[in-house]
């Protein structure tokens, strides 16, 4: 997964549900808003049915979340929810991912009201930046399918 390979790290800010949520729970370094729901289902096909394949596809899931040194009570609750539920992850399954509870653009946006001449946004990150720094952000409202 890229978000993995390339140490990108996520911050949600309100829901983020399904696909949105494997990005989240793959990704090296996540954060989150205090109220942010980060939420879990197996895997459904294109009528959002389970079938024979889509279990298949849910275990495959399974194993590469474990890989992904994703707990199990999370990778459990994601397999025992059905394709049409969503299930939320606690804030003890949250801490269990080492999620951290805050906002890491809260210091680019005060670089960027500062009164500095130079945009933000404009800007390319430097080399030297860590990924702390240039984290992806996935707004509220981020629902994968």
């Amino acid at each position: 997964m890229l978000a993995r390979q390339k140490q990108i790290a996520t911050y949600v800010s309100g829901e983020c549900d399904s696909a949105c949520a494997f990005i989240f729970l793959a990704s090296r370094k996540r954060y989150v808003a205090p109220n942010a729901k980060i939420g879990v289902h197996s895997v459904s096909n294109v009528h959002g049915n389970e079938d024979n394949g889509t279990l298949r596809d849910t275990i495959k899931l399974a194993r590469l979340s474990a890989k992904f040194l994703i707990p199990p009570a999370a990778i459990g609750r994601m397999v025992m929810t059905p394709p049409g539920k969503i299930s939320f992850l606690n804030k003890e399954e949250l801490a269990s991912l080492k999620v951290v509870e805050r906002n890491p653009f809260d210091r680019i946006a005060r670089t960027a009201t500062s009164g500095s001449k130079s945009s933000v946004c404009a800007a390319e990150p430097s080399k030297s930046a860590s990924e702390e720094e240039r984290p992806t952000r996935i707004t509220a409202g981020s629902k994968g399918s």
